[in-house]
């Protein structure tokens, strides 16, 4: 979305490395108008995170091997603290988790770490 609520359809596109079977976007931040990564499940049995962020839109920022091919994602923040950021709005930060359903009937849960300041993700896979 624009700034001025107008939904357009951002033209450049992102080359995978194989075919998409599975996404989740994180969820909007109080403030903003848009999720700032969206997590890719691929056929090769990886999942990527890619920035959402327009200072560095479809970067990808992590990627992880998985022992299966991913089959549903979901981006969950949780445990957080309500704080207020520099211009005084008011949200919740918490720990993005990274849940993975994969085909062989096991979910993985990875947690990704996001920066404090706004706008600065480094996303990690962690165990």
């Amino acid at each position: 979305m624009d700034p001025s609520g107008q939904l357009n359809e951002y033209t450049e596109r992102k080359e995978m490395s194989a075919d998409v079977v599975c996404m989740s976007l994180a969820k909007v931040q109080p403030g903003e108008q848009r999720s700032r990564l969206v997590s890719v499940g691929l056929v090769d049995n990886t999942v990527c995170i890619i920035s959402l962020d327009p200072s560095n839109c479809l970067q990808p920022l992590s990627m992880q091997a998985l022992p299966a091919q991913p089959e549903s994602l979901c981006i969950v923040e949780m445990g957080g603290v309500e704080k207020e950021d520099e211009l005084g709005v008011k949200g919740t930060v918490g720990f993005l988790y990274l849940n993975i359903g994969l085909q062989v009937r096991f979910l993985s849960c990875d947690v990704l770490r996001q920066g404090l300041k706004r706008g600065s993700f480094s996303c990690l896979f962690t165990d």
